[in-house]
């Protein structure tokens, strides 16, 4: 009832703000709104493109927007608070008007991944016999917002039965029919459309793809997930290529889906694995290997899709500071002169522009005396690591340049920093890279002062590392080693975890 309310009180303030030559009109409401700045949305032909226009709502959290389309497009606002989070989509036709109200996206705690936003929307609709059109609940519309496609990874392996390969397409059938079933009932009620139904369609198919897909890759490499057993892995491996040929990246469907940025990095990636009918994963990190793939992305998306791609990518890339330079970062700008004044021209201008200009004038300087590489390749053991850092206690953090929740950690250091030095214990830094960046590796560490030995694991201290975690490899991984070289905590609390990582080195150091 209160929502009902505060729609109509909505839609009667705004009623007479439409002018005529829109013919498309959004009202919306935040609930929880907190005036904190703007809100970022966006109208686009292209599914997946990111909510980068901005917009002041007033001090209620409403809004109106007015625009004029000529074919079906795609609507998408988010904002988050303090307290409150929305995310709104809407598919958007030309001659209509939307309304709908958001309420705060109360999130499980143990759920932080996942969008469960539903709002009550309402849209222009035929409501009698003489054609006069009516605000009605948009049943469409509300279904279409439960899709939730900004889920990814590996968070859905529990629901796929990996032990059993020959039953995933199946269970990837059984999967999407339960989920379109709804629209399905819709459709044959006449509240929704073929090309809204066709719409819908499409990005449940393609979602339940991508997690498919996610969930076989992380059998091949995530060490919680992995599968040794060699005829399921061969299994798999058959079963992964027939995922994309089901559901190809194809410039007539790519644009209507919302999750288009990462099933194309998957895709992608999977026609460069895919040679003569046969697929081989092969494990890439850091962003060269990446951007050598994602940058084919030209050959298979339509232009105004693949801009998007590439914006998304662009972004990460210069966030995790990647390949991106200052230089690349204002052509960029330069050649996009549509982001002055939009959500990702202020990043880039604002926050990573600074930041990447940062990391390069630090490449010039010094390293702290206190911050010690070392140039050594005859380390291949951590016992030969324990012997050449002089038998003491060590705290090893094992990161990588390329791991961007490892520089997240490096945040806190600076207070486990004194407390190692009270204990006498000796902090080591171990990078383990894929592709050897030794400049951006040296800025990171000027940047954060991380004060310690750092070293460059070769191969031979790469697989002792692996022997030592197994299938608990991962990255950022703390590990203790008491006086006498013995490693007696393989994976301590990080350094977010202060109280907990120095009860710990008390219990074995001290």
């Amino acid at each position: 009832m209160k929502k009902s309310l505060l729609l109509f009180y909505l839609m009667f303030l705004f009623s007479l703000l439409s002018a005529q030559k829109h013919n498309v009109v959004i009202e919306g409401q935040l609930l929880g709104y907190d005036g904190s700045g703007t809100i970022g949305y966006t109208i686009s032909p292209v599914a997946g493109a990111r909510p980068y226009t901005l917009l002041e709502p007033d001090s209620a959290g409403r809004f109106i927007i007015s625009t004029h389309i000529k074919e079906t497009e795609y609507f998408k606002v988010c904002w988050t608070g303090k307290a409150a989070s929305h995310w709104v989509e809407l598919v958007v036709r030309p001659n209509n008007r939307y309304s709908f109200v958001s309420e705060e996206d109360e999130r499980d705690k143990d759920k932080a991944w996942a969008r469960i936003s539903f709002p009550d929307i309402y849209s222009l609709q035929t409501g009698n016999q003489d054609g006069t059109k009516l605000f009605k609940l948009d049943k469409g519309q509300m279904l279409y917002n439960m899709i939730d496609n900004e889920i990814h990874g590996t968070l859905f392996n529990v629901n796929w039965n990996l032990q059993q390969p020959h039953t995933l397409l199946d269970s990837l059938n059984h999967k999407i029919n339960r989920e379109l079933s709804p629209f399905k009932k819709l459709l044959n009620q006449g509240d929704i459309d073929p090309e809204f139904y066709e719409i819908s369609k499409l990005n449940i198919e393609y979602k339940y793809a991508e997690r498919l897909a996610s969930t076989i890759r992380s059998a091949f490499w995530a060490p919680k997930y992995i599968i040794k057993d060699t005829i399921i892995q061969r299994q798999l491996l058959e079963v992964y290529p027939e995922i994309f040929i089901r559901y190809p990246v194809e410039a007539s469907t790519i644009r209507h889906l919302d999750n288009m940025v990462f099933y194309t990095d998957m895709y992608l990636e999977f026609l460069e694995d895919y040679q003569d009918g046969i697929y081989t994963y092969k494990r890439r990190k850091g962003n060269s290997a990446f951007k050598a793939i994602y940058d084919k992305s030209v050959n298979i998306l339509p232009n105004d899709v693949n801009q998007h791609y590439q914006r998304y990518h662009t972004l990460c890339n210069a966030a995790s500071l990647g390949t991106i330079t200052k230089a690349h970062l204002q052509k960029y700008l330069q050649d996009h002169p549509e982001l002055k004044g939009t959500y990702d021209g202020g990043l880039i201008e604002d926050l990573l522009l600074p930041r990447v200009e940062e990391y390069e004038k630090l490449q010039s300087e010094k390293l702290p005396e206190e911050c010690i590489v070392v140039h050594s390749d005859s380390i291949n053991s951590f016992e030969e690591l324990f012997d050449y850092l002089g038998a003491k206690p060590l705290l090893v953090d094992c990161w990588g340049s390329w791991c961007a929740p490892c520089r997240a950690q490096f945040q806190f250091m600076s207070e486990v920093k004194e407390k190692l030095k009270e204990r006498g214990i000796t902090m080591v830094y171990l990078a383990y890279e894929y592709n050897d960046d030794t400049q951006l590796r040296e800025s990171i560490i000027k940047s954060y002062k991380l004060e310690g030995y750092h070293i460059v694991a070769n191969k031979n201290l790469k697989a002792d590392l692996q022997r030592i975690q197994g299938d608990g490899l991962k990255f950022p991984t703390f590990m203790i080693l008491d006086k006498d070289g013995q490693i007696v905590c393989k994976d301590a609390p990080l350094a977010n975890d202060i109280d907990r990582l120095i009860a710990e080195l008390d219990k074995y150091i001290n």
